[in-house]
């Protein structure tokens, strides 16, 4: 892979991280389609992901950080049937909190391992697995998402969350 200063990492490059460390990568993918924290997607079991009277599949999220993090998150059903898989075969995502530190640098140290090898490090070097729920939540937002409804998906206690640090 030669890069000249502007790539992007190329699908193909990210796909291959599914096939080395799909736990990783279904965290990711997780991540920056429902802005989910790392704690509460490395926490999934295949009994949080569920579907709707009317067929739509989300993931129930019970033990968040605060009281409104309790919420249940639209998935598209691609992610949700690539997840429940992985987890119902591994029974989980397989990582290790930092003594009730949470789950980052599980999930940190193969990301920022993935943009060295594709030589996105030095232009990279802050991301961290919180700026996909900064993504998210600006991408909601330049949509015209209603706060309101993305502080309800992000699960933040009030409006100024969702404006005010993202």
């Amino acid at each position: 892979l030669h890069l000249t200063g502007n790539e992007k990492p190329h699908p193909k490059d990210f796909a291959k991280l599914r096939l080395t460390n799909p736990s990783i990568y279904l965290i990711v993918m997780t991540g920056l389609c429902t802005g989910m924290r790392v704690s509460s997607i490395a926490r999934l079991s295949p009994t949080d992901l569920k579907v709707s009277m009317k067929g739509a599949t989300y993931i129930d999220i019970s033990a968040d950080k605060t009281v409104a993090g309790n919420r249940d998150i639209p998935i598209p059903r691609q992610l949700f049937d690539a997840l429940k898989s992985h987890l119902s075969e591994r029974n989980g995502f397989g990582l290790v909190g930092r003594g009730g530190k949470g789950y980052s640098d599980s999930v940190n140290k193969p990301i920022k391992s993935f943009l060295k090898e594709h030589h996105f490090d030095g232009r990279h070097e802050k991301l961290s697995f919180h700026a996909f729920r900064k993504s998210f939540n600006n991408h909601m937002l330049s949509l015209g998402v209603e706060r309101h409804i993305c502080g309800a998906i992000l699960g933040h206690v009030d409006e100024s969350m969702t404006t005010g640090i993202y």
